[in-house]
């Protein structure tokens, strides 16, 4: 445990300046006979590069001075506490609230409209949680109107050039990083587009290697490992990913005050730390983390949301790959709480539970559960932004059909499978590869021959594997695992093997 003056510069050191300013008018508002002489308290440990707690007393000199300091960091509490429900956040949250009702409305030249002022006004109060939230929707808004792409390049990779020379300072730094993950968050929404990708990995490389120069205060290393190691799981670099992931959770937990007014942030940082854990299929370090995610007591209601989607999507993911003696009874406690979160969660992560918990129905061999499960997002396929995602699960349920043994039905849809997948522009090669290997496996008049098909698009399946461009496609489901496993006669329970 840190000794208390460290806690209280540390806690000083991750205010903005802004906030800085917004604290000492709040302490004034409050004035009390303690107020001068705990704001000398905090204007000393502001100015200082480094806890000198001696020094402190020194440049105050106030009696009492122990008691006036831990009333100093229980105001802070306070005003962080009340900071996280103030006008400003409210009037943002009204805005989003705003712009996604307009958005659902298919408005989404309105909702751009809401989305850009309340754009100004986070990045005018450097509220940076909310600035990705924001330029989330925004990014839906263009992919709906048909000019992602256009967007990207217009405003971002000019951006990202400007940004080069512009790193001086902490403040820059929180705008750079904010930037940079938000420029991979979009470049993903192109689907497995990889336009533009080596340009910009030559201008952010240099300065995420310089960055760690830079941030200063707790928060800002923070923010600097967070985006780091997003950078890194995007250029497919998991060890340096890792490596910034795991300090990010270590500067959380090596500060208890800090972790627990921002448990939000530390369970974000467990999710990064998770996301990349399951890439290189590290799974003891994976259920170590979703131990240590199960201890965090959350009061609030989005807290909770939040804990949910974590916990279950990597306990849903994690059981696709080990069996242990606690796997139905966690599972079954996802299907138990996931309809009480179901409509609350982030698109993204609902889709990826909800197969995640089909798949393990299928490994199981227990295909009417699975289609079942993965019937559940019927609704969501005309969605714009996930539609990549869901032409691969539209994929997997064909498989579903398959091992149900419904001849007739499949080669309906397939046809369909393939129409969705041509209108919507999400024919790539696994796509063309899938659909030509089914309809071939339909047309096939013995068992042995559909085993020869399968053999050559084994083969196939494997390169496809190493695509950079094709991988993610194999992280929805295993399918030259089940292609293995029906030339072998295996158990799918061996699909947990990779």
């Amino acid at each position: 445990m840190k000794p208390a003056s460290n806690e209280l510069y540390e806690l000083i050191h991750a205010l903005t300046e802004k906030e800085k300013s917004r604290f000492r008018k709040y302490c004034l508002f409050k004035a009390d006979s303690d107020s001068s002489n705990y704001l000398k308290i905090f204007d000393a440990y502001e100015k200082q590069k480094q806890a000198d707690e001696a020094k402190v007393k020194a440049t105050c000199k106030i009696e009492n001075f122990s008691r006036v300091k831990n009333y100093l960091q229980h105001q802070l509490l306070s005003f962080i506490e009340e900071n996280e429900n103030n006008s400003i956040h409210k009037e943002i949250s009204n805005q989003i609230a705003i712009a996604d009702a307009l958005f659902n409305r298919s408005l989404y030249k309105h909702s751009l409209s809401v989305l850009i002022k309340a754009r100004q006004k986070a990045s005018d109060y450097q509220m940076f949680p909310y600035l990705l939230t924001i330029e989330e929707l925004i990014t839906r808004n263009y992919l709906s109107l048909g000019n992602l792409e256009t967007y990207i390049k217009e405003n971002w990779v000019n951006t990202m050039h400007s940004l080069t020379d512009q790193v001086k300072n902490e403040a820059e730094m929180s705008e750079y990083v904010y930037r940079l993950r938000i420029f991979w968050y979009k470049q993903n929404t192109l689907m497995r587009s990889q336009e533009n990708v080596e340009e910009l990995a030559t201008i952010v490389l240099p300065m995420i290697e310089r960055g760690e120069d830079f941030p200063q205060s707790h928060r800002s290393k923070i923010s600097f490992h967070i985006n780091a190691g997003y950078y890194y799981k995007q250029v497919f670099r998991f060890d340096e990913a890792i490596y910034h992931f795991k300090k990010c959770v270590d500067l959380y937990e090596g500060n208890e005050v800090i972790k627990n007014s921002q448990l939000l942030s530390y369970i974000l940082a467990l999710n990064n730390l998770m996301f990349v854990y399951s890439g290189v299929k590290s799974f003891p370090e994976i259920r170590a983390l979703i131990d240590k995610l199960e201890l965090v007591e959350v009061k609030s209601k989005r807290l909770k949301i939040l804990k949910f989607q974590v916990w279950g999507l990597f306990v849903a993911d994690y059981y696709r790959h080990v069996i242990d003696t606690d796997r139905k009874i966690k599972l079954k406690q996802i299907e138990t709480e996931f309809p009480e979160y179901a409509d609350l969660l982030q698109l993204q992560s609902h889709i990826a539970i909800v197969n995640c918990i089909s798949v393990n129905y299928f490994i199981e061999g227990d295909f009417k559960k699975a289609l079942e499960w993965v019937n559940k997002l019927d609704d969501m396929q005309n969605n714009a932004l996930y539609r990549g995602i869901l032409s691969i699960i539209k994929i997997y349920t064909l498989i579903i059909h398959y091992e149900l043994g419904k001849s007739d039905y499949l080669d309906y849809a397939i046809t369909n499978t393939y129409r969705y997948l041509l209108n919507h522009k999400q024919f790539y090669k696994f796509e063309k590869l899938a659909i030509s290997t089914l309809r071939q496996i339909l047309a096939a008049d013995s068992l042995k021959k559909q085993k020869e098909i399968l053999s050559v698009v084994y083969s196939e399946l494997l390169v496809l594997q190493n695509d950079p461009h094709e991988r993610e496609v194999f992280s929805i489901f295993n399918f030259a695992g089940w292609i293995r496993c029906r030339l072998n006669n295996e158990s799918y329970l061996n699909l947990m093997n990779g």
